[in-house]
């Protein structure tokens, strides 16, 4: 069992990108490259979803 396994919301494309990432490093490069937008959601006493930070790698299209 895969750590993102626990998230009902993931696609398929999702996992194909999360699988090569631990959690905590994949959490660090969320903060690397997003760090203002989680800031600014955690201000609003949210947390990021997974799903929203994985489309945001997708989306902007880092190569990591």
């Amino acid at each position: 069992m895969k750590w993102y396994d626990n998230y009902p919301r993931l696609q398929p494309h999702h996992k194909t990108f999360l699988e090569s990432f631990e959690e905590d490093e994949y959490n660090e490069l969320v903060l690397k490259y997003y760090s203002d937008i989680v800031w600014d959601v955690s201000l609003s006493g949210k947390k990021v979803s997974l799903v929203d930070s994985v489309e945001w790698f997708i989306k902007d299209g880092i190569d990591i």
